[in-house]
């Protein structure tokens, strides 16, 4: 009895590649197709149909190679390949889920830590599980008087290498090499305001403070701030969002979607994001 050798998967090499291998098998299938039993025929029928399945769109060339290595989506083609077949890469706009989230965006000031403006016509965006994750965080505070304020969430990957030489210190900017969960959409630096006053909560620091003091185990602060530190974190860790220990404002969500697929590094301005050109 012919015996079928190991199919490679289609997923898993190139698609001049598969498309030779899997005619071969197909063919060396036909042939002994007349000899096999019901059962056999029935296998070779489900295997010629697993061969026919077009190629993941995830895996075509959605993203560029960087020179260090990294893969990054830097055109909007690229994106919208990557999220029409799987919708929790999309990034969504958090102020269309939260109608009372406020905003400090201090990179499109000069008034941060570069003394540059680093992007323009910002948004605060999130990939969608973790969009959701944080509205659901919102409206668990708000019954207790406080909204959210976002001073960071998405961030093109060109913002992290200018950030780096100004700071190359992996404890307070992400290193080109490695990219950010900011450049991935699941990264978002935030604080909490009163709902009541419409005023930011006392926190340890001011935000992109680059000292012992913003870390979240410091300890030599008044109970009021200590509280309101914890308030925040308490809330983000029960919505799935993991803090970093050296800021107390930045938090990260887990970086694959619930079908496994890995949020990859982008460099879409905030323009080509809103539907203009970049």
């Amino acid at each position: 009895m012919y015996r079928l050798k190991e199919i490679p998967h289609p997923y898993d090499s190139k698609p001049a590649t598969i498309i030779k291998k899997c005619a071969k098998h197909i063919r060396l299938t036909c042939l002994a197709y007349q000899k096999t039993t019901t059962f056999s025929k029935t296998v070779i029928s489900l295997i010629i149909m697993t061969l026919s399945i077009p190629l993941h769109p995830l895996n075509a060339q959605t993203y560029k190679i960087n020179k260090y290595g990294l893969q990054l989506i830097k055109d909007w083609s690229g994106y919208q390949t990557r999220i029409k077949m799987d919708s929790d890469l999309a990034l969504m706009p958090l102020d269309s889920l939260i109608p009372d989230l406020k905003t400090d965006f201090v990179y499109a000031t000069k008034n941060n830590f570069t003394h540059t403006i680093l992007y323009q016509r910002p948004r605060a965006y999130l990939r969608k599980p973790a969009a959701l994750a944080l509205q659901k965080i919102a409206q668990q505070l708000r019954p207790l008087g406080y909204g959210l304020l976002i001073y960071d969430a998405y961030r093109p990957y060109n913002v992290t290498e200018k950030m780096w030489q100004v700071v190359p210190d992996n404890r307070y900017a992400a290193d080109p090499k490695h990219g950010s969960g900011h450049n991935k959409g699941i990264s978002v630096d935030l604080s909490l305001y009163s709902l009541q006053t419409g005023k930011a909560v006392p926190m340890p620091t001011e935000f992109d403070n680059f000292t012992s003091k913003a870390h979240q185990g410091y300890q030599n602060l008044p109970d009021s701030i200590i509280k309101n530190r914890a308030l925040l974190k308490k809330f983000m860790e029960a919505g799935g969002f993991s803090p970093l220990s050296t800021e107390w404002w930045h938090f990260s969500y887990p970086n694959k979607t619930s079908r496994g697929h890995p949020y990859l590094l982008m460099d879409l301005n905030f323009d080509a994001l809103s539907g203009q050109k970049q």
